[in-house]
């Protein structure tokens, strides 16, 4: 192995030691509004994992009850699957895929997977959860949020981290207005 080679591992060593467990390129509410196909305020009721067979991946996977679905038709209740998670002893880890809890109140930005599940969209980014005294809080643990090259930067007042503590219903009221603008205006 040449010095170069060498060189190249620790600095890949140092860089996986001292970076969250995801690095993200960081979306906007336009963005999550935009990219969903589904956007629920709900309670987490149970998970559990499994095996998806054709692409041999565990999935940790989240029954959601309803209680407003702000995007979507409206249902009691909807599952959000991610990556990761243990059967049978065997556990599997996916770096960026997003945690809940079982009787977490949540509001989720969702898009459907190529496999058919539906995902928090931007990873952390589509997930708030909503704290005792009805504000929300991103769930952005363990991600590093860059700003995408070449895309132009909608006003930061709309940055995913910049919505925390935002009460419910002004969050909720902020999602309304983007889904009733005209798409090609949403963004910008």
């Amino acid at each position: 192995m040449g010095r170069r080679s060498v060189e190249l591992w620790l600095l890949l060593a140092v860089l996986a030691t001292s970076t969250p467990a995801a690095v993200v390129p960081r979306v906007f509410l336009e963005d999550l509004v935009n990219g969903s196909e589904w956007i629920v305020h709900g309670v987490v009721r149970e998970s559990w994992s499994g095996w998806d067979e054709p692409t041999r991946i565990i999935w940790t996977h989240h029954h959601v009850e309803i209680r407003d679905a702000l995007k979507g038709d409206a249902r009691r209740s909807i599952v959000v699957s991610e990556p990761g998670g243990t059967v049978g002893g065997l556990s599997m880890i996916s770096s960026g895929a997003v945690a809940y809890v079982g009787g977490e109140e949540v509001i989720v930005c969702l898009h459907r997977t190529p496999i058919g599940y539906l995902r928090s969209v931007g990873l952390g980014q589509g997930k708030y959860t909503v704290n005792a005294g009805g504000r929300v809080r991103a769930g952005l643990d363990g991600h590093l949020l860059v700003d995408p090259i070449g895309k132009p930067t909608p006003r930061r007042e709309t940055a995913v981290e910049s919505l925390d503590g935002l009460t419910v219903e002004r969050f909720k009221a902020r999602i309304r207005t983007l889904l009733n603008r005209p798409a090609a205006v949403a963004g910008r």
